[in-house]
């Protein structure tokens, strides 16, 4: 049975979690289409607040007269005159039952059935599922435009409602995470997915003497970059806010996405190629599995050096890439550190390429490597 190469492990590993990351900021932030907000206007309590502050004279204005120039506009900004629905049988007692739920004066078992994780008071605001609402009552108030809402309670007075759909930005700022973000609690679930990923894919074997790269330079600290990026890319693009135009949105998307796969890429290599001399053959851990050539085969052996593009300068001096000693001295690089190795040439044409930034070797395997340029460079001076 074949197995994948190691390389081939890493992009799996890799390339899982960015699309569980992404399932992620899109499951964090879906908010359904469905969610309404009913107020209750308790029109007694502001028609005494007039009164106590004197805009309103108890003595020339009554609170029926109150309601009725609330309704005709003289109040308000606009001096339209109100659009009111006077809702009847189911809708009536539903409505009072919000109003009794609101004002803490009914004990009605009845009540229970809007008190769901769909539905949520905060305030004089009951907000909702459309299926926490009486059959076809959207379409029997919402759908008529209607400014107020309007119902009678048993003993004649009138209470009334407005009626509102949430949308966009205000599902965020007002909205309880519970009604308008039903799936959040079950992101995280994906977050851990990605960890167990991360961790119980199989890494890779180095064998006894190769060189490898240094795991905490070139592959975990790359790793916790490229995976930050990512996720932000998801979560300014699902940021539900009205402020943000959809062309920005797709612009950060991009933006982030193709830094965190720039970084992403080239981890795959360090995280699984290594490289050993043995007594007849340079074996290493290539695209195809485990890769050897003979010594005799080979033909040169020369340095290379190769500058990465200057638009990848800025995440290079956040680690200090090939830099020695401390990290923080890639913050004084002006451009990217280049790679910097060893090519190997075979006579069937292979190039290999040992690139020498962070490569953990031991004396031994530098000491083979300087005997090989010496003894391909003997022959090729004969």
């Amino acid at each position: 049975m074949k197995t994948f190469a190691p390389i081939t492990i890493e992009y799996i590993r890799r390339f899982s979690i960015l699309i569980l990351l992404a399932l992620f900021g899109w499951v964090y932030f879906y908010s359904p289409p469905d969610i309404y907000e009913i107020q209750v206007k308790n029109y007694a309590q502001n028609y005494q607040k007039k009164v106590e502050n004197g805009s309103i004279h108890s003595a020339e204005t009554s609170l029926t007269d109150y309601i009725t120039k609330e309704m005709e506009g003289v109040y308000s900004w606009s001096d339209r005159k109100k659009n009111i629905v006077e809702v009847e049988g189911e809708y009536r007692k539903f409505l009072n039952h919000l109003s009794s739920v609101y004002q803490g004066d009914s004990t009605d078992s009845d009540i229970n059935q809007h008190r769901s994780p769909n539905a949520f008071w905060s305030g004089n605001s009951y907000f909702f599922r459309s299926g926490e609402l009486p059959k076809n009552f959207l379409s029997e108030t919402y759908l008529k435009h209607p400014d107020y809402l309007v119902s009678k309670s048993n003993d004649g007075e009138k209470n009334y409602f407005r009626l509102y759909k949430v949308e966009g930005g205000a599902t965020l700022n007002k909205v309880p995470v519970s009604v308008g973000y039903p799936l959040r609690h079950y992101s995280y679930v994906l977050i851990f997915i990605s960890l167990l990923i991360y961790l119980l894919i199989p890494k890779t074997k180095v064998p006894e003497g190769a060189a490898h790269y240094k795991r905490l330079n070139a592959v975990y600290l790359v790793d916790a970059l490229s995976l930050l990026l990512w996720m932000a890319a998801w979560m300014l693009f699902f940021l539900p806010d009205d402020s943000i135009p959809l062309f920005v949105r797709y612009f950060f998307l991009l933006f982030f996405g193709i830094f965190a796969l720039a970084i992403i890429l080239p981890t795959n290599k360090y995280a699984s190629n290594w490289y050993r001399f043995t007594e007849d053959a340079f074996e290493w851990s290539g695209t195809e599995g485990i890769e050897r050539v003979l010594l005799d085969d080979i033909i040169a052996v020369e340095p290379y050096k190769r500058q990465l593009p200057r638009w990848i300068a800025p995440l290079i001096i956040l680690f200090g890439r090939g830099q020695a000693g401390p990290t923080g001295l890639g913050m004084i690089t002006a451009t990217a550190t280049p790679e910097i190795g060893m090519k190997i040439m075979t006579k069937s044409g292979t190039c290999i390429e040992v690139m020498a930034n962070y490569l953990d070797s031991d004396t031994l395997f530098t000491k083979r490597f300087q005997v090989l340029r010496v003894k391909v460079g003997d022959k090729a001076d004969v």
